[in-house]
């Protein structure tokens, strides 16, 4: 109904806001109906997307601009296409894509005939008009992420983990915030049955996602025998190209068989406490980031066992983790190879994720040198064992360490037990279960030879510098260590660079160390790092050669003696002479062990001899190396000692208050008293520790310490027979500062102390070999309990003690050994012609351990053997001793540590002796017959002993093969002879070292013409210092009784103020004889004037 005279008529055609067609003069006048037919530029499009695999991408949002100017977005059907069955002609752009979060520029696009349509900055700007060809193949750089899980240096495939990938998106295409999209495999609602394997829509519109896992077995006995080889494959399908966060967890889920899980899954069961490294992440669909952000949750404890083994950050806090943002050492830890850098445009990435399962070698070490045959096992922070594959004889066995090479741990796959296999992830180790047998020495309580079973390792930082398990970490590399949360607090424990700086805080080994690093671990061969395993043991070079330090002994006997000494009650004997008191402790077994004491009174005196000064034939007093002590024992008076019973609420003890006096009582004639000790208490723990001692006069005799539950009641007792009771009743919560308890006191103590009356004595003089080195004395004196044993050295008598009760203080390998007569251990070695124990050599002379014997330090003597007896003060010694032609020729004590031992220089020498009439060998007497011999040390031991007053040496020597002769009443032509190889006697240990006797057919009124008054060679000839390497060859006068001249000296006197006054008279004739006259005997005989000093001088 237009009205006809009204034209012209035009037409204007619009279509999505297009203007497809405008004529303004179509019709001039319209008087009837008109038919027009107008064709316009409107066509059909279709677009198929694909990913890089030319896989239709269903649900695929993009974003478009219509030939309107309409720009939004859309997306696809589930077959991955879009329609419009009208399309206006113009141009029609296609921006990008929107998939899991990530907006996507376009990577290709061909029409339907295959011919690739150009892109501009990743977009398709499409002409439509005649002859666009549909459907327009549109591919999106959606690809494939493909990841294989291995070991650290991606050289075993580990199959059935889990992979769990982070990124950040926008939760919607036109959304600006940016949320967190995580795909993991097997996550609540996977609608995919088979484990591993996952099928998941997150959002109906959003998010959904799909892996596939493929983990069959390769091969068995392979790469070695009883090994076997997996596959380990997880494809993510269709991610988009952005940054990855990537982690890795084991799988312990018990909803999975053990063959399902993770390898090794029985050593990795996870702990029963929350700890960071055992997790579940916490995660679901939100739209905004805070309540997106994955939570990495651990509790509960015994359902989150998870174990994190690998961590990927291609991003921090949103910002990529590349160089240009961080440090080059934090990206190489947090972001190697930029693995989490996913963003290139390609259509497949295949990624090998090289987790924290690591493989190391392990080295038992004294010092620096290996020790083999020690035998250990590995525990895991699960507390689980791990086994140990042998790659040289490709078994599974027993994990020993050798002599001459490391022993290499590996993470690899058993082949008859997948559950049982060993993998070494990242985190703390113990080395555990030592046994290693040292060389065997004599026990004296088990009567035979043994080996100390040595089961504890060495940690300088440590009681006894010993503990039951040695702590390590095991991580990939030192820019992964940094990393750690530990790292901090392990750095400022540690007091340097190098393991053997580390005991205060734990050792530390990375997979791969780099000459870079600031904490240094050693590389084998392979590049792998090595464990250095201190073991508490100590090599000992036994070794005999000359006072030169080149010359070889053969034959010479090496002994050694483990002393069990009190060293609380040594008694000082550096003075000339004095008196002191020793309490002696011993332990014997009836049934139970009980300890003993004995006081015993010591008076003391050095011997004295003539020496000579610097200037010649003057001579002093000197206190010499020979002497002489009186012991004394008295009778024991007993005393039962009443302990008043108490009871008393509320004793509050802190951290500046530790101590509180129970109870004090006088009994026979001394003050007893009770007391009570805190030290301290654990909240987190949960138990406290406290020590009860007793006290005689202020001295502390008896002590037990004990911990406990603060929940709990303890009852401690001392003496023995004083019990205390301990209720604890209130604490504070700060670690150590005070303890509230309720206290019980009762009970008696039987005290026992010297009477006056005597009740055993003994006097004996001995020879004392140079400190350190001691004498050993057993049954000096008889006591109440024990007989009494003792050492003795230059500075001090140590009191050994004396135990008949076997005892192992350590938890571990049980061997029982006593110290009867204060002795442990007593070994005894040959020297072959090379001068060293046969031992090692099969190394070769050039290895530090040849001819050497391992024995444990004194630290864990201590921590096996001692007493429990808080009061002593027990230390294990060594004492060494050498011996030559039957006579000490070296002597040396220690406390062996880790540093070792080894023999220096004995006192053997080839001297040439003079009989000389001074120190000097210008005044050589000849025609003389001369005997000189020296105890054999042996028989002296058998016969004569230390524990008396020798006779003197002219009585001694009718003693059958005692004197070892060098000379027997022998002329000396020429006043001097020369021997070989013969003992020196500043180490001679027997109370007289070498006799020199001299005479003379005409001489019958001396029977020895040496001068034995004064400190002569005969006890100290010898070169330089002991224990040091000297000239071998010496000459060594033995000064005879006979003056080298006669002075005369002629005066005149006259009064000087009343004073008679002496002056030289020179130039006097003097006439003499010197002679014996009842002999016949003429020695000089002459005239000589005097000089000007008045004097006459006969040479």
């Amino acid at each position: 109904q237009l009205p006809a005279a009204e034209g012209p008529y035009g037409l204007r055609v619009k279509f999505q806001g297009v203007t497809l067609y405008d004529e303004i003069d179509v019709i001039d006048t319209l008087y009837e109906t008109e038919y027009v037919e107008i064709r316009v530029p409107i066509y059909k499009i279709k677009l198929l997307f694909v990913d890089c695999h030319n896989v239709p991408i269903p649900d695929l949002w993009f974003k478009f601009t219509l030939p309107g100017g309409e720009t939004t977005w859309d997306h696809t059907t589930d077959e991955g296409e879009y329609d419009w069955s009208y399309m206006p002609a113009g141009t029609l752009t296609i921006h990008a894509a929107w998939w899991k979060g990530v907006e996507l520029p376009l990577m290709e696009a061909k029409d339907a005939t295959g011919e690739e349509l150009p892109l501009t900055d990743g977009k398709l700007i499409l002409n439509i008009e005649e002859g666009v060809d549909s459907p327009i193949v549109i591919k999106i750089p959606i690809k494939d992420l493909i990841f294989y899980t291995t070991d650290f240096q991606g050289e075993m495939k580990i199959p059935r983990l889990n992979i769990t990938l982070t990124w950040l998106g926008t939760y919607k295409p036109w959304a600006t915030e940016e949320v967190y999209f995580l795909e993991t495999l097997d996550p609540t609602g996977d609608e995919e049955a088979e484990h591993f394997n996952t099928s998941i829509a997150i959002h109906p519109v959003w998010f959904r996602y799909e892996i596939d896992t493929f983990f069959h077995k390769i091969a068995d006995d392979s790469p070695m025998e009883g090994l076997s080889e997996y596959e380990a494959k997880y494809v993510f399908y269709q991610m988009p190209p952005t940054i990855y966060n990537i982690t890795v967890t084991t799988v312990t889920d018990p909803e999975y068989t053990q063959t399902e899980q993770s390898p090794g899954n029985s050593k990795w069961p996870g702990r029963d406490i929350p700890v960071p490294y055992e997790i579940k992440i916490d995660w679901k669909w939100a739209e905004n980031r805070a309540d997106s952000t994955p939570v990495n949750r651990t509790t509960p404890a015994k359902e989150v066992n998870d174990r994190v083994v690998l961590r990927i950050f291609g991003s921090m806090n949103g910002v990529p983790v590349t160089t240009e943002n961080f440090p080059a050492d934090l990206v190489e830890a947090w972001n190697p190879d930029l693995i989490g850098i996913r963003t290139e445009l390609v259509c497949e990435e295949e990624i090998t994720l090289k987790t924290w399962a690591h493989d190391f070698w392990k080295r038992v070490i004294n010092g620096d040198l290996r020790v083999g045959d020690a035998e250990f096992k590995v525990v895991n922070d699960n507390g689980r064992e791990m086994l140990y594959y042998n790659i040289e004889d490709e078994k599974w066995e027993a994990r020993v360490s050798k002599w001459t090479e490391d022993i290499k741990d590996i993470s690899a796959i058993m082949r008859d037990s997948y559950y049982t296999s060993t993998i070494y992830w990242n985190g703390s180790y113990l080395l555990t279960n030592l046994r290693f047998e040292t060389n065997m020495t004599y026990s004296y309580s088990k009567g035979e030879n043994a080996s100390f079973m040595v089961d504890k390792f060495y940690n300088a930082s440590a009681p006894n510098d010993v503990a039951d398990v040695l702590n390590f970490t095991l991580v990939g590399t030192e820019k992964l260590w940094r990393t750690s949360r530990r790292f901090a607090y392990w750095e400022a424990r540690i007091e340097g660079n190098t393991w053997k700086d580390w005991y205060p805080a734990w050792f530390l080994v990375y997979e791969l160390p780099t000459p870079e690093d600031e904490y240094k671990v050693e590389a084998a061969a392979d590049g792998k790092g090595i464990l250095p395993v201190p073991i508490p043991v100590a090599f000992v070079k036994l070794k005999a050669f000359a006072k030169d330090g080149t010359t070889p002994l053969k034959d010479a006997l090496i002994e050694l003696w483990a002393l069990h000494i009190n060293d609380a009650e040594k008694l000082d004997i550096s003075a000339e002479k004095g008196s002191g008191v020793i309490d002696f402790y011993s332990q014997h077994y009836d049934g139970e062990c009980g300890g003993r004491w004995t006081t015993v009174y010591v008076d003391w005196e050095w011997e004295k001899k003539l020496k000579e000064t610097e200037k010649p034939q003057i001579f002093e007093e000197a206190q010499w190396d020979r002497l002489k002590v009186t012991f004394r024992t008295y009778k024991w008076e007993s005393y039962t000692c009443d302990i008043p019973s108490l009871s008393v609420s509320g004793i509050n003890l802190t951290n500046t208050l530790r101590d509180t006096r129970l109870a004090t009582v006088l009994c026979g004639g001394d003050v007893i008293e009770i007391w009570l000790h805190y030290v301290g208490h654990d909240k987190i723990e949960n138990d406290v520790t406290y020590t009860v001692e007793l006290k005689i006069n202020g001295d502390l005799v008896d002590a037990e310490t004990k911990t406990f539950p603060l929940t709990g009641t303890e009852t401690f007792e001392v003496g023995p027979g004083v019990y205390v009771n301990i209720d604890p009743t209130d604490w504070s919560d700060e670690e150590g500062v005070w303890v509230v308890a309720d206290v019980d006191l009762s009970g008696s103590y039987e005290y026992k102390k010297p009477s006056y009356e005597l009740y055993d004595e003994n006097t004996i003089f001995v020879q004392v070999p140079p400190s350190p080195a001691k004498l050993i004395l057993r049954d000096v004196v008889s006591g109440w309990a024990e007989d009494i044993d003792v050492a003795i050295s230059r500075d001090y008598i140590y009191p050994l003690i004396d135990s008949t009760c076997e005892v192992d203080r350590n938890v571990g390998y049980e061997d029982k050994w006593a110290t009867p007569d204060g002795l442990l251990a007593y070994g005894r070695w040959y020297t072959d012609e090379d001068g060293y124990v046969d031992s090692f050599k099969d190394l070769g002379p050039d290895d530090p351990r040849y001819g050497t014997v391992v024995l444990p330090i004194g630290g864990w003597l201590n921590a096996t053997f001692h007493d429990a007896n808080t009061v002593t003060e027990d230390e294990f010694h060594y004492q060494i001793n050498v011996v030559w032609k039957s006579a000490v020729v070296y002597s040396d004590n220690l406390v062996l540590d880790k540093t070792g031992y080894e023999i220096k220089p004995t006192e053997v020498y080839s001297p040439t002796f003079y009989m000389a009439l001074c120190n000097s060998t210008d005044t050589v007497v000849k025609g003389l017959y001369v005997t000189i011999w020296y105890p054999n040390v042996t028989i002296w031991h058998d016969t004569v002993g230390w524990t008396t007053s020798p006779a003197k040496p002219e009585v001694l020597e009718s003693i059958e093969d005692l004197p070892i002769y060098l000379s027997a009443n022998e002329l000396w032509a020429e006043g001097e002879k020369s021997f070989e190889l013969v003992p020196g006697p500043r180490f001679m240990n027997t109370t007289w070292k070498y006799t020199f006797l001299a005479n003379h057919s005409k001489i019958d009124w001396l029977d020895n013409l040496v001068h034995t008054t004064l400190v002569l060679n005969n006890e100290t000839f010898g070169d330089d210092g002991l224990r040091a390497s000297g000239s071998l060859t010496i000459d060594v006068p033995i000064m005879l009784a006979a003056a080298k001249s006669v002075l005369f000296e002629v005066l005149t006197w006259r009064d000087e103020a009343g004073i008679a006054t002496a002056y030289p008279i020179p130039d006097y004739t003097v006439k003499y004889v010197i002679r014996n006259k009842k002999a016949g005997v003429v020695a000089a005989e002459g005239e000589a004037v005097t000089d000007a000093e008045g004097k006459v001088v006969i040479p």
